[in-house]
């Protein structure tokens, strides 16, 4: 599986490097594509966090007339899905390589909280009004063939799916929620106050909260991958 930083086909457009005006120009005089929009769509919204993705957004970003996305799209909704299918891209791959399924899951795992940080406003697109995301239910079908091969079966790799995904995208959304660096310091003060009320190896907790904290996506994925290999002995 891919460890790449960027999405698979977010590359920087035009090979002369020159930027903005040049570029929009071009893409006016040759045609708007829908990969011209989705890619420039998703580079604003890694641009702008905080921002919802709106057509008028997207458009601007494309250097197109609002109408002119509705040409490619049908709604908000399908922008919004071919945005997604962007950005999670390589986890909606089946991964084909002689690693161990342990290495492959933290790979998944590690590029589902990249791409859904990279990307706050993705993590909106996972459900629809209809239902779950296509392109989250292939890489939930990537997840759960990497899962497979650990010797789960039946209901308990369906489990195993539905608790790796819901860990990985609930630790992605804590990340967005509380920068970090604010909770291990929040964290050590609070348990400080209440030292009298607490049990001493609370104090313990609080020495080891600033690294566990700096190491969290690490801890987090050692510890499913220990229950996952604790349900597999048992199958």
């Amino acid at each position: 599986m891919k460890t790449a930083e960027e999405p698979c086909s977010i590359q920087a457009e035009g090979k002369d490097g020159r930027s903005g005006m040049a570029n929009t120009r071009k893409k006016r005089a040759s045609g708007l594509s829908r990969n011209h929009i989705v890619k420039s769509g998703l580079r604003y919204l890694q641009d702008n966090p905080d921002e919802p993705l709106t057509i008028a957004r997207v458009a601007a970003a494309s250097g197109a007339a609002t109408m002119a996305i509705y040409r490619h799209f049908e709604s908000r909704a399908d922008l919004a899905e071919a945005i997604l299918a962007e950005a999670l891209c390589e986890l909606t791959e089946f991964p084909v390589s002689d690693q161990p399924w342990q290495e492959e899951l933290r790979s998944w795992m590690t590029l589902l909280t990249q791409r859904l940080t990279q990307t706050p406003q993705c993590n909106a697109m996972l459900d629809t009004p209809t239902g779950l995301s296509p392109t989250w239910l292939r890489a939930a079908a990537s997840l759960q063939q990497i899962l497979g091969r650990s010797g789960l079966k039946g209901e308990k790799l369906s489990q195993a799916v539905f608790f790796v995904s819901t860990v990985a995208v609930g630790y992605a959304r804590l990340i967005l929620a509380a920068p970090f660096e604010q909770t291990i310091n929040t964290t050590v003060a609070s348990i400080s106050k209440m030292q009298c009320a607490l049990p001493a190896a609370m104090a313990d907790f609080a020495a080891d909260i600033p690294g566990i904290y700096r190491d969290s996506l690490n801890v987090i994925v050692d510890h499913v991958i220990g229950v996952v290999e604790s349900r597999a002995r048992n199958e």
